[in-house]
């Protein structure tokens, strides 16, 4: 009795050992664990820091750049800038065809007519009184030739039976033919009187407004002295001088671009006068756009023409030019280097034009050369580079 209770108190001291070496125990693989899969993240670690290092090493080293590649062309279009103004195609100055004193004026300065409005009128009295007795002559020359042909007809007959002599029928004859010439003699005076009394009026030969006037009732008009300007404010027409080398390249009908009013419109080519100016040495250029009708005459426009420049070369954008030597220009390209990296090099060039955002440039330039568009200021020649993942080209 007295052993087991030995036993039980010898167990009870024990058993928090035994707890304590199970949880040490425990505790240590847990630990061991823990320091493997350490171990192993650190050097997981340690190799992506490696590799990190080795790209910023490559990368301190190879500049990236963008690129595009060099395309040859024959040659370039400049656009050419030539300045004219509007005229008005249909006007004109109208004057009285027969002078005398003014009866009528019926106009004042700014007024819109149509065509056919009496715009003025000079007395035609005289004229009238002409006609009257041209009229009266010709009824006497009638009855003149009426008589002539009865007597014709007379001694016609009575040739037969030799009453009357073949002289005589000649005579009557002629006498008849007289009076028919004096029948259209009169005829023609008096339709010459009736145009002159026609143009003792003036007429609107068309629909337009009256830009001048210089006469009143009252006035004694001369025969085609102006004294009166219409002009035809829907017929404007662009006027533009061009050097005979850019006219020789313009067809009829063809559509150009023009500014006028601060706008650009579509004109149409309606003719190029075949006349050179001996001053200027140009073509007059006539073109017709589609607000033409709101134009107003002497206004100022402008066309542009595309001028053809035959010279081999390329398209480069500005921000691809680096100054040269001697203030030249150059650009840099991308080559294979010996080592199979990409090196710059540096191709001298000469610029013959730019449009602001490019620049057509010759040199020593090959087709499918790639050319340096971006970071040129970070780059010199036989630098290693490589392409930036944004490349011109594409």
């Amino acid at each position: 009795m007295r052993a087991h209770a030995a036993d039980n108190k010898r167990d009870r001291k024990e058993r928090p050992f035994l707890r304590w070496l199970a949880r040490t125990v425990v505790s240590l693989g847990l630990l061991g664990g823990i320091g493997v899969a350490s171990a192993a993240a650190i050097g997981a670690i340690q190799r992506d820091a490696g590799q990190a290092q080795a790209q910023i090493l490559v990368d301190d080293r190879a500049t990236p750049v963008v690129t595009t590649v060099a395309v040859s062309e024959r040659g370039y279009e400049v656009p050419r800038r030539y300045t004219g103004r509007t005229v008005i195609a249909q006007e004109t100055d109208l004057a009285f065809e027969v002078g005398g004193r003014v009866t009528l004026a019926n106009v004042d300065l700014g007024d819109r007519v149509v065509a056919g409005t009496i715009l003025g009128r000079v007395d035609s009295a005289r004229l009238r009184s002409n006609e009257q007795e041209l009229r009266a002559l010709l009824l006497r020359a009638h009855a003149t030739r009426d008589q002539a042909r009865d007597d014709l007809n007379r001694s016609a007959a009575l040739l037969a039976s030799g009453a009357v002599t073949q002289t005589r029928v000649e005579q009557d004859q002629t006498a008849f033919e007289q009076a028919e010439q004096d029948i259209d003699a009169l005829i023609a005076q008096i339709e010459r009187l009736e145009f002159d009394l026609r143009d003792t009026e003036l007429r609107a030969p068309f629909d337009g407004i009256v830009t001048s006037v210089s006469f009143e009732r009252g006035d004694i008009a001369s025969p085609g002295a102006p004294v009166l300007r219409l002009v035809n404010p829907e017929s404007v027409e662009a006027h533009i001088g061009v050097p005979i080398t850019a006219a020789m390249h313009i067809s009829q009908d063809q559509v150009l671009p023009l500014d006028w009013r601060g706008a650009t419109f579509n004109a149409t080519v309606s003719s190029l006068v075949p006349v050179v100016n001996a001053d200027s040495q140009t073509m007059l250029l006539v073109l017709e756009w589609e607000a033409q009708t709101h134009a107003l005459e002497g206004e100022a426009l402008t066309v542009t023409l595309s001028q053809e420049i035959a010279q081999p070369g390329f398209w480069v954008p500005l921000d691809a030019l680096v100054s040269d030597l001697r203030g030249l220009f150059a650009v840099q390209t991308v080559i294979a280097g010996d080592t199979g990296t990409l090196e710059v090099n540096r191709a001298p060039v000469q610029v013959h034009y730019s449009d602001g955002s490019r620049a057509y440039v010759s040199g020593a330039l090959q087709d499918g050369d790639r050319i340096v568009t971006r970071g040129t200021n970070r780059v010199a020649p036989g630098q290693t580079v490589v392409l930036a993942a944004v490349d011109g080209a594409q």
